[in-house]
């Protein structure tokens, strides 16, 4: 057991990922001595992949994601031998309330509940249509939230608990941007995005600002993959979309967006 153990944990490189996999990893053996139900927080793509290899290598546990793990980014995973007869709304809320403003975002929506202390893998997806905001949370947080959650920068809000959320109905809210670059790196795609100088660029990856594909990375010269997704710390969050071809001077065209 041991060796399967440190031979997913190590084979992790971000810290608060690798954290958040020991963590299952011992509450999933729990779950087997007793015999109980748990539900995990919410888990970004790439640690509910590590959770599941977790659960097929130390037991035969059943399993579920909740809410939604084709429609939703974050999610949780409820463990239990009956799994069928859990009530998933033990574990996770709905919450909703109507727009006050058009250019609210999904950065306003999560600054203003992580002002109120509540911490990040309390919370999941956040999405916005043409007249609702929703949040996904653990039921655990969702009174204090219902309670607190009184104002998305200078607009008033009230959240309640709705039954569900009308996936089919939002869209994500990005802008498509096209560019041309010498190479595929890290460095120099953010250079281009972000439009700043190189030096800058390796400042913010080495601060640990940077995170592909949710897990964080300070190698500059990483190689980024069309599908990646780049969160930078203070200035957003974007995905590579594609490469177009290349140019008379062998460089490459390429499509991003950039998520509002």
């Amino acid at each position: 057991m041991n060796e399967e153990y440190f031979k997913i944990l190590n084979h992790i490189n971000d810290v608060d990922t690798k954290q958040t996999i020991k963590k299952f990893i011992d509450s999933l053996f729990i779950v087997k001595e007793k015999n109980i139900s748990y539900c995990s927080d919410f888990l970004t793509p790439n640690e509910i992949n590590y959770c599941i290899k977790s659960i097929q290598t130390f037991s035969n546990i059943n399993y579920e994601i909740i809410p939604n793990f084709e429609k939703c980014e974050r999610n949780c995973i409820l463990l239990g031998n009956n799994i069928e007869y859990l009530d998933k709304k033990e574990y996770i809320s709905f919450i909703a309330c109507g727009k006050t403003t058009e250019d609210v975002t999904h950065r306003d929506v999560l600054g203003s509940i992580l002002a109120l202390g509540v911490v990040r893998s309390k919370i999941g997806d956040i999405l916005i249509d043409d007249k609702s905001i929703y949040i996904v949370v653990r039921k655990s947080i969702s009174n204090y939230i219902l309670a607190n959650l009184n104002n998305i920068g200078r607009n008033n809000v009230e959240f309640k608990i709705v039954e569900n959320i009308p996936y089919e109905n939002i869209q994500d809210n990005y802008s498509e941007y096209s560019a041309t670059v010498s190479s595929l790196r890290l460095d120099v795609l953010l250079s281009e995005i972000l439009n700043l100088s190189r030096n800058k660029v390796s400042s913010v990856i080495k601060s640990g600002r940077v995170k592909v594909n949710h897990e964080e990375l300070k190698k500059i010269h990483g190689e980024l993959l069309p599908g990646d997704i780049i969160s930078v710390r203070g200035f957003g969050r974007f995905k590579f979309l594609d490469i177009q071809g290349k140019t008379k001077k062998d460089k490459f065209r390429i499509k991003y967006i950039k998520y509002e």
